[in-house]
């Protein structure tokens, strides 16, 4: 997901991160732990391990948390990469011109890349995830 708000670091929930190595076979990076603290306005979780996940749009670090949240990719990063998100197209652009598609859903971009299967949560997912972050109507955050 596109992190669109004032995040510094890429971050991703353990959760995330186990079902990622599990279908692509990833590597966890032990060394980086607690080198990022990281605030999803209901507290505060140090980082725990980091993974760099090879994407359409370059190599990516996500600093690992203990939080049930998806891969953030934060504006700093996406800078580094030399690509942005244009919302009004719903997509993201790199540089040398190649485009990837962005589906938003409940007003949260996701980039989407690789098997259709699991590019994407479902709406009932969604759901699940917003109460889990504290939301306890989904019309109310929306």
């Amino acid at each position: 997901m596109l992190d669109t708000g004032a995040a510094t670091a890429s971050t991703a929930g353990y959760g995330q991160v186990q079902a990622y190595i599990n279908t692509f076979k990833g590597h966890i990076n032990t060394q980086m732990a607690g080198t990022v603290q990281a605030c999803f306005g209901i507290g505060q979780t140090s980082s725990i391990r980091s993974i760099t996940v090879n994407s359409p749009i370059g190599n990516i670090t996500f600093h690992v948390v203990r939080a049930d949240t998806p891969f953030l990719l934060c504006l700093q990063d996406m800078d580094k990469l030399d690509i942005y998100f244009n919302n009004l197209t719903d997509t993201v652009v790199k540089c040398d011109g190649m485009t990837l598609e962005v589906i938003q859903t409940f007003n949260h971009p996701f980039l989407i890349w690789g098997l259709p299967a699991i590019n994407h949560l479902t709406d009932i997912k969604l759901r699940q995830l917003h109460r889990r972050f504290g939301h306890l109507s989904i019309n109310r955050l929306i």
